[in-house]
């Protein structure tokens, strides 16, 4: 989930990742527990509270579906489409979330958006608020009073609170929405004063929770330097995907019921599964056909360029998966050859 357009950029080439953050809170963060608490709370303080009814997943569950939905459509490339329950970033300001339609946040990159020192902090701010729209409009409904609808009534608040708590390191008795001078007519009361908590707080890449800091990254892009091996340990890396290729040919020829038929027939072989057992473990030491009699490569060669081409077609294998099966066959005996 790498794109520019939900990474921030910030001075000394640091750049957040803020896809991964929402990922992060969408999955770890204990969304049932912190709504239980909020409405236990509204319930003491006299507030109403209305379940949706028919809700069969939990909040934790439709905040992991956002989440597992927003990272399929970003692999199809579909995430600007806003009929999509999805989270998305675009580069205004503020933001907007619901159970149906996922989450919208700007990261400030307009014209207006040169307070780059309060970015981070607004930024976190609006991602919160807007997941526990998500969370809040799932399991509840939104107060109607005087015949409008207050999406930012006291249980949203609550939530908000209780979901930002770990942040800003709030206390139970910061948890009341009534504190920050909530009421039906300033729902965003709270959400301003913890704005301007998150602005205080967050700053640079110092100020975020080790939870949240591996998003944090130096624009420094990474050179992967290939390792060059020496020629012993290229000979042996070579050896080794022979060898697997060796050990699966006798495998196959095991599958195929008349081998033991063909090798009495063929050579008068007694014990053809001691014979092979012999030849197979005698081959793999020195990946050559050196110390073989004439029969064992006889033998040999007729498994590896005949029999497991039976056995392949014995298991109804596509014609690409022989004909690629049979070029790794046929580069085998061309190495076990390669010293005679």
């Amino acid at each position: 989930m790498m794109n520019k357009k939900w990474v921030l950029d910030f001075d000394g080439g640091n750049q957040l990742n803020l896809m991964l953050m929402a990922k992060d809170l969408c999955l770890k963060t204990n969304w049932d527990k912190i709504a239980q608490e909020s409405e236990t709370h509204a319930r003491r303080v006299g507030i109403q509270v209305t379940a949706k009814r028919n809700r069969y997943t939990t909040i934790n569950d439709k905040m992991a579906q956002l989440w597992n939905r927003t990272n399929e459509l970003g692999k199809k490339k579909l995430l600007n489409n806003s009929k999509h329950f999805a989270i998305r970033f675009n580069n205004g300001q503020g933001g907007h979330g619901g159970p149906n339609t996922g989450i919208v946040v700007g990261v400030m990159r307009g014209k207006n958006s040169s307070q780059t020192d309060e970015r981070l902090g607004r930024v976190f701010d609006t991602l919160i608020h807007e997941l526990c729209h998500v969370a809040h409009l799932h399991r509840y409904q939104a107060t109607i009073q005087n015949g409008k609808r207050r999406p930012h009534d006291w249980l949203y608040n609550r939530i908000m609170l209780g979901a930002m708590k770990p942040f800003l390191n709030l206390k139970e008795n910061d948890l009341n929405p009534y504190r920050y001078g909530w009421s039906i007519g300033a729902g965003y009361a709270p959400t301003k004063a913890m704005e301007q908590m998150f602005v205080d707080t967050y700053k640079s890449i110092e100020d975020l929770p080790v939870r949240l800091s591996k998003h944090f990254n130096k624009d420094i892009p990474e050179v992967k330097v290939k390792k060059v091996l020496t020629d012993e340990e290229n000979e042996m890396k070579i050896a080794s995907g022979f060898r697997t290729t060796l050990t699966s040919a006798f495998k196959g020829c095991g599958e195929y019921d008349g081998w033991t038929q063909v090798m009495g027939d063929s050579w008068d072989l007694d014990c053809p599964y001691e014979y092979m057992d012999i030849l197979k473990e005698t081959v793999k030491k020195t990946m050559t056909l050196k110390g073989l009699d004439d029969i064992q490569i006889e033998v040999l060669s007729w498994l590896i360029n005949d029999e497991n081409e039976h056995w392949m077609e014995m298991r109804e294998m596509s014609w690409s998966a022989q004909e690629k099966k049979q070029d790794r066959l046929t580069a085998l005996w061309r190495y076990l050859k390669r010293e005679n």
